[in-house]
């Protein structure tokens, strides 16, 4: 049984709405027993329409795969199920979504290739501490909107998509962790803030960084030749 903590209905929350919950007797109080990921269409929203977001996150037993027909939920824009053991592919039904802003699958058990056809209206992607394989999909140059993007600690191969460098909103990219190899784009984002790029097999540096990064990370790659603009350290934390 599930009381449903983190899910909202129209403007009305149950739970917590934060990306994640660090609240021990909280995260036990909200299942007892088995909960299928699939019961998710249970939510007690009349109609299901109402649903627009979905926190449940680091609940001891939610398993299962992701269900095809989620996205009936037309009117979600947050979907957030970090720190579970869901396991597979994240459907291609999920580009029936309109409204889906926000996609956290982080530190689960997927284990397929990075999904095409998510919905264009993806801001924050976190996919980190999985076992998703394959390249980076061109796919993803469709998220004009993007901000925040972590698919760091999986088994990602190829190299990084030179799209990156032309979202104009994106504050974070985090790729540490895979099998990317290759050169760094040259990054002219002026929004962009992070930078991690540690833990691959990348070889080639950039001619320019973005000028205020307060975050940059190259290490454990086979980087060589001169570190660009310089003055990317002045901003650096």
């Amino acid at each position: 049984h599930c009381n449903w903590d983190g899910i909202t209905c129209g403007s009305t929350t149950i739970g917590p709405g934060a990306r994640g919950m660090d609240d021990d007797d909280a995260r036990k109080s909200r299942c007892h027993g088995k909960m299928d990921v699939d019961q998710l269409l249970d939510i007690p929203c009349p109609p299901k329409t109402a649903v627009t977001k979905i926190d449940l996150t680091s609940i001891p037993r939610l398993n299962g795969t992701l269900i095809n027909n989620l996205y009936m939920l037309t009117n979600l824009h947050r979907l957030n199920l970090m720190k579970n053991k869901i396991k597979g592919s994240v459907p291609a039904s999920f580009s029936e979504f309109k409204k889906l802003e926000f996609l956290d699958v982080s530190d689960n058990r997927m284990s397929s290739q990075l999904p095409r056809n998510l919905p264009s209206t993806l801001e924050e992607v976190w996919f980190e501490n999985n076992n998703f394989t394959g390249h980076i999909p061109h796919d993803f140059e469709r998220f004009k909107n993007l901000r925040f993007i972590d698919l760091s600690n999986n088994q990602i191969s190829g190299t990084i998509p030179g799209y990156f460098t032309d979202m104009s909103r994106l504050n974070s990219l985090v790729l540490a962790g895979n099998k990317l190899t290759g050169s760094i784009p040259d990054f002219h984002a002026p929004a962009m803030d992070v930078l991690d790029f540690s833990d691959n097999k990348l070889t080639e540096m950039p001619d320019i960084f973005p000028p205020d990064l307060s975050e940059l990370k190259l290490g454990s790659n086979k980087l060589k030749g001169p570190f660009p603009n310089l003055e990317v350290f002045e901003s650096l934390d």
